[in-house]
């Protein structure tokens, strides 16, 4: 077989492969709205709970802190697509805690706009992440494993002791940064 051959061959492969990707990448966005809206279904069906003062604020907390990962991805994306496609599901960890902070009718003190944060310590981490992330490839893996960790020990502290409702929800963000660290990790 000539080298054109060859080379026609693997090019084809590679977009065969490119193709199942996406479509693979698309039909699990599709699963995680579905998940996500059955989550939230769950978690509206249940009773509201009395909730403590350090309840409230760790749901504020924790909606910036999955912000945090939504917009350091975004804003690395173009490191990689992997960056693209965990912050949309960022996104939705941001949808499902909203969605106990409007059962709670918490005021949320938190913008939308990427890279802008509501408190000092959340901007200071955001500039840096994104400053050491932009070194490299390597160095943007690096971050993105290091936002899971924090995430993964954050979620896993705030649990203890939370109501179902609560334990619903960050069940599944644990999961889902489990799998996130998992691929940051297979990047590098």
């Amino acid at each position: 077989m000539n080298i054109m051959k060859v080379l026609s061959i693997i090019l084809l492969l590679g977009l065969f492969s490119s193709c199942i990707q996406n479509e693979q990448s698309k039909k699990n966005d599709q699963d995680n709205t579905g998940n996500l809206n059955t989550l939230i279904s769950q978690v509206q069906a249940l009773p509201i709970y009395d909730l403590t003062n350090q309840q409230r604020e760790d749901l504020k907390y924790m909606w910036e802190e999955e912000k945090l990962a939504r917009d350091v991805y975004i804003t690395l994306s173009y490191q990689g697509k992997v960056f693209q496609n965990i912050s949309k599901s960022e996104q939705s960890h941001m949808n499902a805690i909203s969605a106990l902070i409007q059962k709670y009718s918490i005021t949320a003190t938190g913008t939308d706009t990427v890279g802008q944060f509501s408190t000092i310590a959340f901007q200071t981490l955001y500039n840096d992440l994104v400053t050491r992330g932009q070194a490299s490839n390597t160095a943007a893996f690096s971050v993105g494993i290091d936002i899971e960790i924090l995430d993964i020990n954050d979620l896993e502290d705030r649990i203890i002791g939370a109501p179902e409702d609560f334990r619903l929800i960050f069940q599944k963000l644990i999961d889902a940064s489990y799998k996130h660290k998992r691929a940051f990790e297979r990047q590098l």
